[in-house]
């Protein structure tokens, strides 16, 4: 579980289960921690592949949708007071400022727009937020996200692509693809509890051939990962570290689109 470059790190080693079921439907630490440790060496390779950067080493940086920190926690501390994290659920707010006082850690409203100035940050990295919300919501935090990005900045966005669709919706492809290439249901029960998900929060799909239309608004679009494989993060002079790293990691699954603002 501890990154190969040892850097110190504040780890998530006492998260409440309920946070934990509300972030990733698990209970399990190991688990939790496990996937969180891999998804974040992934968009470690990604960045450092388009960037030549690792994530801490960016000036300035946004985790959006960032729940109790599960990808913040591998951030080596000496990056925290460079990293900024929102999330709409206030419970889990409050567990990461206890966890990572020097990260700026924000509640944000479940629609636009941030606090942030425009042009604020080099690095904006999102995962599993995308995935769940309506068209119209997408399109308006996107506007947004791309408002707070410095020119040139990096975005790691993840959504359920094709890999998604083709595993989980076969049957719905034709028409996914014949609808434009966006697909959105409905998949959580309310039970007016502190942990049910917002209103407007469920389940959404898309066609990568409908990223590189809609997305290409605000952002050159420089690949999309397909989910399908954690071997898809690697590439012949990728780093040994990160490499072994990813060794025994399952497929992300989501696919993760990697763009620069224009």
């Amino acid at each position: 579980m501890i990154p190969s470059d040892n850097l110190p790190r504040i780890y998530l080693n006492d998260i409440p289960a309920p946070l934990m079921l509300y972030t990733c439907k698990t209970e399990n630490l190991e688990e939790f921690n496990t996937n969180g440790f891999h998804v974040s060496t992934m968009l470690n390779l990604a960045a450092l592949k388009h960037s030549g950067k690792k994530l801490h080493q960016f000036q300035s940086i946004f985790d959006f949708g960032c729940g109790a920190g599960r990808l913040i926690q591998f951030m080596p501390s000496a990056a925290h007071i460079r990293v900024h994290g929102t999330d709409v659920n206030t419970a889990l707010i409050q567990f990461a400022k206890e966890k990572f006082p020097a990260v700026t850690l924000k509640v944000n409203d479940f629609n636009p727009p941030l606090s942030y100035p425009d042009g604020t940050f080099d690095l904006i990295y999102s995962f599993s937020v995308f995935s769940h919300l309506t068209e119209e919501a997408e399109l308006n935090w996107l506007d947004e996200l791309a408002r707070i990005g410095a020119k040139n900045a990096l975005y790691l966005i993840t959504v359920h692509g094709d890999h998604f669709i083709n595993s989980i919706l076969p049957d719905k492809k034709n028409e996914i693809v014949a609808k434009g290439g966006f697909h959105y249901q409905a998949v959580h029960n309310r039970t007016g509890s502190e942990w049910d998900f917002p209103i407007g929060y469920e389940a959404s799909f898309h066609t990568h051939n409908n990223i590189v239309e809609k997305w290409s608004r605000w952002f050159n679009i420089m690949e999309i990962y397909n989910g399908s494989s954690a071997a898809e993060y690697l590439w012949p002079d990728a780093p040994l570290s990160l490499v072994n790293d990813l060794s025994t990691a399952p497929p992300m699954g989501q696919a993760l689109v990697v763009m620069a603002k224009k």
